[in-house]
């Protein structure tokens, strides 16, 4: 998924909304993830969205809490996938987990690059928590 798409300054939250639940109503298979970088203000983190369930990963390399004004997209992003499936979501909204990602701090890449480089050590840790049974 395009960044520039659902980033904090890529447009009115709306817009950012519909951009990603016309990614997740476009999935083909609905077991699929939808796995999609983040930037919020020079900071970038991973979404991992499982629609079917209503869940979502927040991976961020500092840790920190899922940020109000990401929480509040999803929150609408999965309200338009509902009503599009014609599915009952959650009654408190969708489900997310916070997994304290690799830092990217030592990586040689410059700024542009290290979306992409946190995205391959992102997905490095949760398949090492996958296999050992540590999954959230």
């Amino acid at each position: 998924m395009d960044p520039s798409t659902v980033a904090t300054e890529g447009g009115p939250r709306e817009d950012r909304a519909i951009s990603l639940a016309t990614r997740m109503l476009s999935m083909e298979n609905e077991h699929q993830f939808l796995i999609t970088p983040w930037n919020h203000r020079e900071h970038w983190m991973l979404l991992i969205i499982y629609p079917l369930k209503d869940y979502k990963w927040f991976l961020d390399p500092l840790g920190l809490a899922l940020r109000e004004e990401i929480g509040l997209t999803m929150i609408d992003a999965f309200n338009i996938y509902n009503i599009e499936k014609r599915k009952k979501g959650r009654p408190n909204g969708p489900v997310y987990k916070l997994i304290k990602a690799p830092s990217y701090e030592n990586t040689k890449a410059p700024n542009r690059h290290r979306g992409r480089c946190l995205s391959r050590r992102l997905i490095s840790a949760l398949v090492a928590k996958a296999y050992y049974g540590t999954w959230n």
